[in-house]
């Protein structure tokens, strides 16, 4: 399954976007410790606020304060 996320990494967030209820809305994907949460992928709207993946979740918290993050 790791070959999946080597060619296809934007997956992940494909399946919570059909789900999501707005999904022309920013929208990041997050993981890691509750201490140390990280945005894994973002959407086209995150990414014109300002967010991108690696960043840590205060930072974009700081960056944008309205956006959806789904674990």
């Amino acid at each position: 399954m790791l070959w999946a996320c080597i060619l296809l990494p934007q997956l992940a967030l494909d399946g919570v976007v059909r789900q999501h209820v707005t999904p022309d809305q920013p929208l990041a994907l997050i993981a890691g410790p509750a201490q140390r949460r990280v945005l894994r992928s973002v959407n086209a709207a995150a990414k014109a606020a300002g967010l991108r993946a690696g960043q840590p979740l205060s930072v974009a918290q700081a960056i944008c304060a309205r956006f959806d993050a789904v674990e």
